[in-house]
């Protein structure tokens, strides 16, 4: 592949860029069409480098497509990240979501919150940290956000988030976020501390014990019987784990 793509990345130096990103589009779909979808990743993600890099723009939108199709395995990380440091911003944000679809990639997610955050947007940052595996930020933006709520609902908060944590079965930041509002008392937080328990030990009858005994509460919100819903595939009817935004439909 990497005689090909110096090749490739000669004809662009001649400007022949209609034939360069012919070639690498072709090849990319052969190689999608085979489900080979990491060299398919690194030929659209190289011919979009290489494009941005020289200004170009006409041809990057084909390639950006074949890197979202192909993007059911993980990507190589440094060559997104450049892309979505050259991409305008809204552009940029639009590519992500697109390949979080696919991918549920704890990268793109850590991205596309650094990039909320950026717009000061802390609710979407929030949402975004929940996929990116980094508890630090989580909890950060978690308690920006119960900070900013009335009193009354820090357990709303909190149980939000564990079953959106729950969705991507992510159970042991689950726990930990538990253990960090030890100090509260709640039903909701009881039943959250027993929800974990009953998912990582395969206990569905527990799991529906639990959502009759305390369906009076989580009636508060009628998003979490929308995300014990999600739990429940996720861990008892064989389905993937979600993405964060197909979740929030």
């Amino acid at each position: 592949m990497e005689s090909f793509l110096e090749k490739q990345i000669q004809l662009l130096e001649e400007g022949k860029i209609y034939e360069f990103a012919q070639n690498i589009g072709n090849r990319a779909k052969r190689h999608l069409a085979k489900k080979e979808y990491t060299e398919c990743q690194n030929l659209a993600m190289n011919g979009i480098l290489h494009l941005l890099k020289k200004k170009i723009n006409d041809s990057i939108p084909e390639l950006q497509e074949l890197l979202v199709q192909a993007s059911v395995t993980p990507l190589s990380f440094p060559l997104i990240e450049e892309i979505i440091s050259l991409l305008p911003e809204d552009a940029g944000i639009v590519l992500m979501k697109k390949i979080v679809k696919n991918s549920n990639d704890p990268n793109i997610y850590e991205l596309l919150a650094k990039s909320m955050e950026d717009q000061e947007n802390i609710p979407k940052a929030f949402l975004y940290w929940i996929g990116a595996n980094n508890f630090k930020n989580l909890l950060r933006t978690l308690q920006i956000l119960i900070d900013r709520g009335y009193p009354g609902e820090q357990d709303l908060f909190i149980c939000r988030t564990i079953l959106m944590l729950l969705t991507f079965k992510n159970s042991g930041v689950a726990t930990h976020l538990v253990s960090e509002f030890k100090y509260l008392e709640s039903p909701l937080l009881n039943f959250s501390k027993f929800l974990i328990q009953a998912v990582e030990s395969n206990e569905r009858t527990l799991f529906n014990i639990l959502r009759e005994k305390y369906s009076k509460w989580l009636a508060r919100d009628p998003k979490l019987t929308k995300y014990l819903i999600q739990v429940e595939k996720v861990y008892f009817s064989g389905e993937k784990t979600n993405t964060l935004l197909s979740l929030l439909g």
